[in-house]
């Protein structure tokens, strides 16, 4: 996955208790959360393969996003019916130029796409072109900044990316320098704009920076806010001009930051263990039927020889944190070891339901999609 590839939830009453007085990311009454034995699969489109997909849903639909063959599937989340699937070329009238970086559904009918050449596209519910324009990067560039075009969420006509050092080698600048830089920007469709709207936590650079310091995702939120997430501890969320951050915390990641004991950029085994393998908070997803966030975690796990070539490594523990609409923490779960996807996540009116595809699962079916409902237990 292209994200990826720029990247270079329990325990014991006792122990969760000593958490508790220790971490206020666990303070206040916590709910139980329980897999339910209940499966329901999807059909795979022939040949796609479980893993290294954008998997994400709306109201009405699931969506499958296959980066190696731009490629969307589409599913009716109520019937779990496979409705089709899309090629995006990448010539003609509605070509997207260089293939798909990134792609969001606007209210089931029309579909946002970000190519890997920097140019956004408006496209309707047929995937006929719309509009499109090239995205005005340049004076974000001469500021030292990349906006992470890859990557990014859309509310009303703007866009919000996360954003990192221009220069990727970041430990060659001070912590100094980059807390005046933005990890979050806004581009405004009309105007073809950029702006800055969050600078780095100064707390959360610390004074060592061998180690993954851009954001891994942004997040749209309940009242539009959004919700800048990094690898690792708060979440920030960025609402009316303001930014507050949250502990979203999972008891069973280590307190300290997963930080590289020498310059990780000589060496890109260690680049890809800090940054992809480590301890790692991959992302935030606001759930309306369940009133909820989801934050998924991976636990530290490299690929054999440190690289993953095929994009088909997964992690073999995840566990997902539960915030309530205010960012506030319910719980937390632990999800099967190494029968679990942690990416692969959505909702119903019955629950939360997360996928239990992992290459070393031997229940993986290779036609379908498996997935097991989480509910709450108290």
């Amino acid at each position: 996955m292209t994200k990826n590839y720029f990247l270079l939830i329990s325990l014991s009453f006792l122990l969760f208790a000593c958490q508790n007085s220790k971490n206020n990311e666990t303070a206040g009454a916590q709910w139980v959360f329980e897999i339910v034995e209940e499966t329901i699969s999807l059909k795979l489109p022939e040949g796609w393969g479980h893993f290294g997909h954008k998997f994400f849903s709306t109201e009405e639909r699931i969506f499958l996003f296959n980066y190696g063959r731009n490629s969307l599937a589409s599913y009716d989340k109520n019937k779990l019916e496979l409705l089709g699937t899309f090629v995006f070329e990448k010539e003609g009238p509605n070509g997207i130029a260089g293939g798909v970086a990134d792609i969001s559904v606007e209210n089931d009918s029309s579909f946002w796409v970000i190519s890997q050449t920097e140019k956004l596209y408006h496209l309707d519910s047929r995937f006929q072109l719309i509009d499109s324009q090239d995205l005005n990067t340049e004076e974000l560039m001469k500021m030292g900044v990349s906006p992470m075009t890859f990557a990014f969420v859309k509310s009303g006509d703007k866009l919000y990316h996360p954003a990192m050092p221009l220069q990727f080698k970041w430990t060659d600048l001070s912590v100094k320098e980059i807390a005046t830089m933005p990890n979050l920007v806004e581009y405004d469709i009309e105007n073809r704009t950029y702006k800055e709207l969050n600078k780095f936590d100064l707390e959360f650079l610390g004074d060592n920076l061998n180690k993954m310091i851009i954001p891994t995702s942004v997040a749209l939120g309940k009242n539009n806010e959004i919700i800048i997430n990094h690898n690792y501890r708060n979440i920030y969320v960025y609402h009316n001009g303001e930014t507050k951050k949250f502990p979203a915390m999972l008891s069973d990641f280590s307190k300290d930051l997963p930080v590289s004991s020498t310059d990780m950029f000589e060496d890109m085994n260690e680049i890809m263990k800090i940054i992809n393998y480590s301890d790692i908070y991959e992302s935030v997803t606001y759930f309306p039927e369940q009133e909820i966030y989801v934050r998924n975690a991976k636990f530290a796990e490299s690929p054999e020889g440190g690289i993953d070539a095929d994009g088909q490594f997964l992690q073999s523990k995840w566990g997902l944190v539960f915030l309530d609409e205010n960012f506030e923490k319910l719980g937390e779960l632990i999800l099967p070891e190494k029968a679990a996807n942690g990416n692969y996540v959505f909702e119903n009116q019955e629950g939360i339901w997360y996928s239990t595809d992992h290459p070393d699962n031997p229940d993986i079916d290779e036609e379908v999609m498996q997935f097991k409902l989480i509910q709450r237990a108290d």
